[in-house]
């Protein structure tokens, strides 16, 4: 083809910039080379400045790949500006500086931004200067891309609409395109990911119509990105549209772009919870990568993240990165990979060979990156004085480089670090020090951390109030971001401290709102969070509730909670396998059902959470170790209770988790107390014979001293109140909430007299119950008589004499609650409008509790089910009810046998002769004891006569 010469050098120049494009940067600064050869041949001056453009930029790619300094490329471009400057060709020098400022963006520190943002000024006035709208847009699209590396949003919409406005003036689709996609850049810059998305898509269309794939390809992965950013966006679209970007870079087999593709679409899936596509897409290009030299970092890369995936240890896939500067970005990586999965020797590692690189390297920023990554480290090992060293060091750092938002991450770890060693005060100095620099930055998010961890500094000295402004400033902050899943748990932390504070109705309400707001944006790990934290609001309620109806309802609303927690969290297990989430919401479960006093349930709940958390969480594990202790205990296993008590100890000892080995220690102390409690025989004499085989311990306990009792009940009542108010005196008769109580503090009281007074579980409506300290004095020392067998937790079978029983005519039944509510409600609605059904203590079935014992109501019952009206009546009532003499118990069983027998005479005696015979000889069996009881009897018919 017959070409006129001066055309040579640009088709040359167009070659060397489709080579650039495609990533082929050698061959591009070579091609570069010879066409600014052929400009200078011809005399052209713009064309021998923009080959050297582009061969600055090819040499500068292949350089930041090889690790080769760009001190030569600046040098050899600061000639040319002078050359050009000094023969007065300002086109040329206006690209020149262009190119300066190109390579100054993607170089690593704040004044290298700068410097590029002053260099891309100079050359814009330049090209208005010479009237070259075509460079003039050049250089706008270069500065919105300076302003977005750089985090600036000064200016970036208005720069984004001149370049449009220039590309539409001279008809350049291609550069109309790029505008687009840069005024999409700005309004990602503002967080409007919808209207980004929007200019996105404008751009791909007419990438799309001029047929230009590389851009179409890089163009469905920005847009893919974008998608992401929008909190509650499905990602299963977002993934869509990456992946079929990879597919378009792999058919132009451009291993680069095939990369950057890659990254996107990986990240899409991952956030998608689709692991499996996600290693075969990696496994595809790993060959690829790993047989061109120049993509050894990339394939390096990718080794990683398949073994993160698998769960392999990534550290061999090192030994493949030689240069300096990679293996830098990867050992980084790395050991952010470690720290996520709690390998911290590992890390430690990793960490510090980074260090040594970045120092050797001169690499400020990666420096105080990694010694802000150590100091996080050893926060987690609980090394307090080394994460406070590093932290220091990383500070100094980052003022070096004038790097204020690292300056900020750095105040965060010193102000971390003095919290671990209980310095508050200069933790307070700290973290105030990164919130004014972040609100300098206007940083809405790092912001909104630095108000958690103030809340958290308030809370560890007990300043609930000031937590509680510090957690409402960091929900304002996230508002003001308009994150929504950085709000839920914004909420998150206000309802946890809302609870402490004890204001459960509020707590209620910010959980109700999380709970929204997870399932606005589809966060299922949010939605798990909630629905735990409103577990703990109802049980936090549960123990305000007055009366057994309003105590069921939260029960009842716990364990739906629970439920709603667990069903999830499967749903989460399907997506990316993990225990974790399931295993935290098992372990609720067992606490809601705990409290629903469903103990069986509970145990096998416990067990399961451990199962599921040993693996993937210690301190979860501990916890639940502790709680199934706490339930063998319940139910009577004292030798299982102790032996997983000192497993849960061991347990929160390894990992440092100090409330379960609170939990722990209680438990193995009450144990111990149960097991060595002081008790002897009956040294009085008996008042009958049944009063013995009423119980199986055999024991009767003297009861405590009750002047000892009210002296400890008033101790703990003033020291938990001693933040509250300020007394002298607590008088006996005044209700607890009238001296100041609330519902924090009657819970405190309330687990002080589980430990002082340890006779079995105290209900969580002990103090509603017992208002006052003489009432309650009375009720403990009460309870104290019997402290043997409270205090061994027995089960509900041990608790009834089985020998004594199995000797009754047809009482050899196990002994269960009877369910009266469904074949007897229609009589108790007409004839027992006071008698109320509820859940029986021991094994929370419906059960008729006989609250009062009117004549017709017992009748009834003994028609319709008389003998297992008496087992409930003894078992549930009288041998489960310290209040209740158990004396009284067996007066009344003999009332009940001999108006039952009464009954049955007075019946058979009007139909059938042969049936009175046989229950006169079942009568009989009876002698022997109605002979041993018959003064019992009679006294009691004397004394009751009236009532019958």
């Amino acid at each position: 083809r017959l070409m006129a010469p001066s055309a040579w050098p640009r088709e040359q120049l167009e070659r060397a910039e489709a080579s650039l494009a495609s990533g082929n940067w050698v061959q591009a600064a070579d091609e570069a080379d010879f066409a600014r050869e052929l400009f200078a041949d011809v005399g052209d001056v713009p064309g021998e400045a923009e080959a050297i453009r582009v061969e600055v930029l090819g040499r500068r790619a292949d350089g930041e790949q090889r690790g080769v300094p760009a001190a030569e490329l600046d040098l050899f471009a600061e000639i040319e500006l002078a050359r050009f400057r000094a023969a007065g060709h300002r086109l040329a020098e206006g690209i020149i500086l262009l190119v300066l400022a190109e390579c100054n963006t993607s170089r690593r520190g704040p004044k290298r931004r700068e410097r590029a943002l002053e260099l891309v000024r100079e050359a814009l006035d330049t090209f208005r200067a010479v009237a070259d709208t075509r460079w003039e847009a050049r250089a706008l699209l270069a500065l919105v891309n300076i302003q977005h590396k750089s985090k600036s949003q000064e200016g970036m919409h208005e720069s984004a609409t001149l370049a449009l406005g220039l590309a539409r003036e001279l008809g350049d689709r291609k550069a109309e395109a790029l505008a687009l996609h840069a005024s999409g850049l700005a309004f990602m810059r503002d967080g409007d990911a919808e209207a980004a998305i929007a200019k996105g898509r404008q751009a791909l269309e007419i990438f799309r119509e001029i047929g230009d794939h590389r851009l179409e390809t890089a163009q469905m992965s920005t847009l893919a990105q974008w998608q992401l950013s929008i909190e509650g966006y499905q990602s299963v679209g977002a993934a869509q549209e990456a992946v079929e970007a990879l597919k378009l870079s792999r058919q132009r087999k451009s291993l680069r772009c095939e990369a950057s593709a890659l990254q996107v679409a990986l990240c899409c899936l991952m956030r998608n919870g689709d692991t499996q596509q996600a290693f075969r897409l990696a496994s595809e290009s790993l060959p690829r990568m790993e047989k061109d030299d120049g993509m050894r970092f990339e394939a390096t890369t990718l080794k990683l993240f398949l073994c993160e995936l698998s769960g392999e240890d990534g550290a061999p896939s090192l030994r493949d990165v030689a240069d300096k500067a990679q293996r830098l970005d990867v050992v980084l990586d790395l050991a952010q990979s470690q720290l996520s999965r709690e390998r911290l020797e590992n890390a430690g590692e990793a960490l510090a060979e980074a260090l040594a690189l970045s120092r050797e390297l001169g690499h400020g920023e990666n420096e105080a990156k990694t010694l802000r990554a150590l100091g996080q480290l050893n926060l987690r090992k609980g090394d307090q004085y080394q994460a406070l060293d590093h932290a220091k060091k990383a500070l100094k750092t980052a003022k070096k480089n004038s790097d204020r938002p690292g300056e900020a991450a750095a105040w965060m770890i010193v102000a971390a670090a003095h919290h671990l060693a209980q310095n508050q005060v200069a933790a307070q100095s700290a973290a105030s020090e990164a919130q004014l620099i972040l609100e300098e930055l206007g940083d809405l998010e790092k912001e909104a951390q630095v108000w958690h961890l103030v809340a958290e500094l308030h809370l560890s000295v007990q300043k609930h109030d000031a937590a509680l402004q510090a957690g409402a400033k960091r929900l304002e902050l996230c508002r003001k971001g308009r994150s929504i899943s950085q709000q839920a748990d914004a909420l998150n932390l206000l309802t946890h401290l809302h609870l402490l504070k004890g204001h459960p109705e509020e707590a209620e309400r910010e959980a109700c709102e999380m709970l929204r707001l997870a399932r606005l944006i589809g966060n299922l790990r949010l939605e798990v969070g909630a629905q735990i934290l409103l577990v703990q609001v109802h049980i936090a309620r549960l123990s305000l509730a007055v009366g057994d109806g309003e105590q069921t309802e939260h029960a009842q609303k716990a364990v739906q909670a629970a439920d709603q927690s667990l069903a999830v969290s499967l749903q989460m297990s399907r997506q990316v396998p993990n225990k974790e989430a399931q295993g935290v919401a098992q372990y609720w479960k067992a606490e809601a059902l705990a409290c629903a006093g469903r103990s069986e349930e509970a145990l096998r709940a416990a067990t399961q959470a451990g199962e599921m958390l040993e693996s993937s969480d210690q301190a979860g594990h501990a916890r639940s170790l502790a709680l199934q202790a706490s339930l063998l205990g319940v139910l009577g296993e004292l030798g299982r209770a102790k032996e997983v008590a000192q497993k849960a100890l061991s347990a929160a000892r390894s990992c440092g988790f100090k409330l379960a080995e609170t939990m722990a220690l209680e438990e193995l102390e009450r144990l111990q107390k149960a097991r060595s409690a002081p008790s002897r025989a009956a040294g009085r004499p008996r008042e009958s014979s049944t009063v013995q085989a009423a119980g199986s311990q055999g024991f009767v306990s003297e009861g405590l001293d009750p002047s000892m009792v009210r002296g400890k009940i008033v101790t703990h009542v003033m020291n938990v109140l001693s933040d509250i108010v300020d007394f002298d005196v607590v008088d006996d008769d005044s209700p607890f909430m009238d001296i100041g109580m609330d519902s924090l503090s009657t819970i405190d009281l309330q687990n002080q007299l589980a430990k002082e007074f340890p006779f079995g579980r105290p209900s969580v409506s002990m103090l509603f119950d017992f208002p006052t300290v003489r009432e309650l004095t009375d009720h403990i020392v009460e309870e104290s008589k019997s402290a043997p067998r409270k205090e061994a937790f027995s089960s509900s079978n041990a608790m009834f004499n089985a020998k004594f029983v199995a000797e009754l005519p047809g009482w050899a039944l196990p002994v269960r609650p009877l369910r009266i509510a469904s074949c007897a409600a229609n009589l108790y609605q007409r004839v027992g409008q006071d008698i109320r059904l509820r859940q029986c203590s021991k094994c929370s079935k419906t059960v008729d509790h006989y609250i009062e014992f009117e004549i017709l109501l017992v009748f009834i019952d003994m028609q319709l089910f008389r003998r297992e009206v008496y087992r409930h009546i003894l078992h549930n009532r009288y041998f489960t009810e310290p209040q209740v003499l158990r004396r009284e118990a067996w007066r009344f069983l003999l009332v009940c046998l001999l108006l039952d027998t009464y009954a049955r005479w007075q019946s058979l005696k009007f139909h059938d002769s042969a049936a009175l015979t046989a229950s006169v000889a079942s009568f009989a069996n009876f002698t022997d004891l109605g002979d041993q009881n018959q003064p019992v009897l009679l006294d009691w018919l004397q004394n009751h006569n009236g009532d019958w």
